[in-house]
């Protein structure tokens, strides 16, 4: 995985359990919705998409925590044979591993397209969907490509602060796939230069509008207006 440990499965896995949204999207796209998932971790940040590709999360996928506070006994119960993570969620690998799920660590704490990609792969490998995860892909590079292209045409570029989901003093700093999106969409991030690697960073709000961004992203998750 991306930390150099090897995970080694049995057979393809077909339970997966996870609490990182990110994360789990990898087994989400790979089976066309919920074929794999069997724990989700905050379904109320599953807000929207899932409506169209995962309707059975809401009442028929357990949720077995929230970011890194999670039911262990919980997970046993469900008896998954794997469980995906991010690089800043790694230390619950060797818990994972202690009720028996095997736990790859897929997506490293600084994001990028490719570093998504690499994610996909590897847990294609893992799930027995190679051949879908290479289709996925190949198609989200020909959009990325696409879009980046219409953006460069931009005469423009606004600057775009996008805030945490549960403070309104968090942003997405550099590290984060947010900030690549802004990019490839044709904005700037307004909080770039913050030594922050797989987090939000906290800032005070004289920050915030010392960088005066021409827009404010508050996600649709998020727990203040």
């Amino acid at each position: 995985d991306v930390l150099g440990r090897e995970v080694t499965l049995p057979k393809p896995a077909t339970k997966v359990v996870g609490t990182h949204n990110p994360s789990m999207n990898l087994a989400i796209v790979l089976g066309g919705g919920g074929k794999y998932v069997a724990g989700f971790g905050n379904k109320k940040m599953a807000n929207g998409l899932y409506d169209f590709v995962f309707p059975e999360l809401a009442n028929d996928v357990v949720q077995i925590g929230k970011g890194k506070d999670i039911n262990f006994e919980t997970v046993a119960s469900l008896k998954p044979d794997l469980a995906i993570l991010p690089e800043r969620f790694a230390n619950q690998a060797e818990q994972y591993e202690a009720i028996g799920v095997p736990a790859v660590v897929a997506l490293p704490s600084t994001e990028s397209f490719e570093t998504i990609t690499n994610a996909l792969t590897m847990v294609g490998t893992l799930l027995g969907e190679d051949e879908r995860a290479a289709e996925i892909v190949s198609m989200f590079d020909e959009k990325i490509a696409k879009g980046s292209e219409i953006a460069a045409a931009a005469s423009e570029k606004p600057s775009i602060l996008f805030l945490g989901s549960s403070d309104i003093h968090t942003v997405a700093s550099d590290a984060l796939i947010q900030s690549i999106i802004m990019e490839a969409a044709g904005g700037v991030n307004a909080a770039t230069g913050l030594d922050v690697s797989g987090d939000f960073a906290e800032v005070n709000m004289e920050q915030i509008i010392s960088w005066n961004p021409d827009v404010i992203w508050v996600p649709v998750y998020a727990d203040y207006t």
